[in-house]
């Protein structure tokens, strides 16, 4: 899954780096989110792509989907 996304307010650059700090742990999680069935998937990439002054950051990510081995 790929998509990108936009960060606002003072803390922009603060709450992005918070996203790469959570992509760099690797290993995988539940994603989930508006209009898609839960998943377990691995944080894969992290891209700033633009910042619209200082309190807003554009970015791109992608997730890859992990198969889980049932138990």
């Amino acid at each position: 899954m790929e998509g990108e996304g936009e960060l606002f307010g003072s803390d922009a650059l603060e709450q992005f780096l918070s996203l790469k700090k959570m992509m760099e742990q690797q290993g995988s999680g539940i994603l989930s989110g508006a209009g898609i069935e839960p998943m377990y998937a691995v944080f894969d990439s992290l891209q700033m792509v633009g910042k619209g002054g200082d309190n807003t950051i554009s970015y791109t990510f992608r997730f890859i989907q992990e198969r889980k081995m049932e138990e």
